[in-house]
């Protein structure tokens, strides 16, 4: 597994977010699904994730839970550890 990185996981998440105006910085609290992430589109960005950071998630972290933040998103990449 490669060493996640904010702003990787930033710049492999927002092109999932299709109502996330071009510049905006990314609100970690915001659901993502306000921000255009849907099913179909969470599989892709699922897939993204896995390759960007050479890893695979567990069934755990398949949990809709896993992908109602960015930070929540993000604890899953990262093992648990939280934005700046």
């Amino acid at each position: 597994m490669s060493v996640p990185s904010e702003e990787k996981f930033v710049a492999v998440l927002r092109p999932h977010l299709r109502f996330l105006a071009p510049g905006a910085p990314v609100d970690w609290e915001r659901s993502l699904k306000d921000l255009g992430l849907n099913s179909l589109s969470s599989v892709n960005l699922l897939v993204d994730l896995e390759e960007a950071f050479d890893l695979t998630f567990s069934d755990d972290q398949l949990a809709p839970e896993s992908f109602a933040t960015a930070r929540t998103l993000w604890k899953a990449v990262s093992g648990g550890a939280g934005p700046a």
